[in-house]
C-alpha cells in the first residue's frame, strides 16, 4: 500500500504559516508530534524560533512559524527519518522524505503602511518623514530621493 506523499505546501496570505495537505490521511497520533519529531533538521532551521506543528485533521499538517522564520517560497522542506507516519489504517509503509517545495501564497496579504510628515515644504526647508508598516514578516524597502 502506498504510503501517504504531502500532496502540497503553500504559505497562508499572510506569510505566518505553512500548510501542508497529505494525500490522505496519515497515522498521526493524538496528542500529535511536533515540529522536531515531523520535519527533519535542515527544515527546522528556517522556520524561526519554536515553530509550532498543528494537525487540524488527520491529512493535513500546519506549520506556524517562529521568530525570526528565513524559509520562503521556493524553499525545499523534507519529513523527519523517523516521522514513520503511514496510512490512516497502519497498512502503509512510512512516509518517504522526498523533499518538498513550499509555494507561494495563493493570495498574499499586503501589508500595512503609515507614512507621516508635512503636506508641504519650501525648496530649502528640511523635513521629518516617519513610515511605519505592520507585516506578520520582517519589511524590505529602500527609501531615497
Amino acid at each position: 500500500v502506498e504510503p501517504p506523499r504531502v500532496a502540497s505546501a503553500r504559505f497562508n496570505g499572510a506569510g505566518t504559516r505553512i500548510n501542508v495537505p497529505f494525500t490522505e490521511e496519515t497515522s498521526v497520533r493524538d496528542p500529535p508530534p511536533g515540529c522536531g519529531e515531523v520535519l527533519d533538521a535542515a527544515s527546522l532551521e528556517g522556520l524561526g524560533a519554536s515553530p509550532s506543528c498543528l494537525w487540524p485533521d488527520k491529512g493535513t499538517l500546519q506549520v506556524l512559524l517562529g521568530v525570526g522564520a528565513t524559509v520562503l517560497p521556493g524553499h525545499e522542506l523534507r519529513l523527519h527519518a523517523d516521522a514513520n507516519l503511514r496510512t490512516a489504517d497502519f497498512v502503509s509503509d512510512p512516509a518517504g522524505q522526498a523533499p518538498f517545495v513550499v509555494l507561494p501564497p495563493t493570495v498574499s496579504a499586503p501589508p500595512e503602511i503609515v507614512m507621516e510628515g508635512p503636506e508641504a515644504i519650501g525648496s530649502c526647508d528640511t523635513a521629518t518623514v516617519t513610515a511605519s508598516a505592520t507585516a506578520a514578516r520582517p519589511l524590505v524597502y529602500t527609501w531615497g530621493c
